[in-house]
């Protein structure tokens, strides 16, 4: 186990990586987005499991009720996704995109999270939604 000021020290190192991260995904030109994206995530998550060491898999926790939670989730967050295109579409004819979505989804993931003490529901709602959305049914 690392002594809390060591890791007070690593997770500073990691939002600090992850802030020059974002930059170089959109502040950079050049490269492929999607891959700078998935890079990004795989160092992130991996240098996060490795601070947590054994706590990691408490993460993971799975329950049957997560299958139906994860896809329903996701199916809600497409569904407000829509509505928050269609409504700021209505309102302001030049708004293309609905970034306060995009709270609203990281807040619910958080709150599936907060309720269910594991990260296996958010992960099944974010990968069927992120499918649904850029895959099967874009926004566009």
């Amino acid at each position: 186990m690392k002594s809390p000021k060591i890791e007070s020290i690593l997770i500073a190192a990691g939002l600090l990586a992850a802030l020059a991260l974002w930059y170089v995904i959109f502040g950079l030109e050049g490269g492929n987005s999607w891959l700078k994206i998935s890079f990004s995530s795989v160092l992130l998550a991996s240098v996060s499991l490795w601070i947590m060491g054994r706590k990691a898999s408490a993460l993971f926790k799975y329950r049957k009720r997560h299958l139906l939670i994860g896809p329903g989730s996701a199916l809600l967050l497409y569904g407000i996704f829509w509505a928050g295109k269609l409504v700021l579409t209505a309102l302001f004819p030049a708004a293309r995109t609905a970034i306060g979505s995009v709270y609203t989804a990281g807040f619910c993931w958080g709150l599936i999270y907060l309720l269910e003490k594991s990260l296996t529901p958010v992960i099944i709602s974010h990968a069927l939604w992120s499918v649904s959305a850029f895959v099967f049914f874009p926004f566009a």
